[in-house]
């Protein structure tokens, strides 16, 4: 397979995988019978110019993600992993929690942006290169 071709299968399969992932999500909601204004509180903080909510609401799912469902995954099935893998995706999260760090005026301007998408490529070029080997 083309590696190409790879790529763009995965974007479009990330994208399929993230409506459905919503879709459940709202649905799952209603299920719970949270109400609707509470489901779009992220959209509705953006909109009313309050981005430290969906800042808030990426970095505090990160942290669920490493440290909640890590946990759940280790006790199902032990994880073995060596340090020196862990220590590089350590290294590249804290120099992008140092990019994401809100400047004295409180703002994280676009060449911090774009810092953090270079930070990403070089990570991700970082891996595909330890795997490639």
């Amino acid at each position: 397979m083309n590696d190409y071709f790879a790529l763009i299968l995965g974007v479009v399969c990330a994208g399929i995988g993230g409506e459905l992932f919503v879709r459940g999500a709202v649905g799952l909601a209603y299920w719970a019978r949270v109400s609707p204004g509470i489901i779009g509180a992220t959209v509705i903080a953006k909109l009313r110019g309050h981005d430290e909510v969906g800042l808030g609401t990426i970095l505090g799912s990160n942290i669920f993600n490493g440290i909640f469902v890590v946990a759940v995954a280790a006790i199902i099935c032990p994880i073995t992993v060596e340090w020196r893998e862990v220590a590089i995706t350590l290294m590249f999260g804290l120099m992008a929690l140092v990019f994401t760090y809100p400047t004295r005026g409180g703002f994280i301007e676009r060449r911090r942006g774009v810092l953090l998408l270079v930070l990403y490529a070089v990570y991700l070029g970082t891996i595909l290169q330890r795997y490639a080997a």
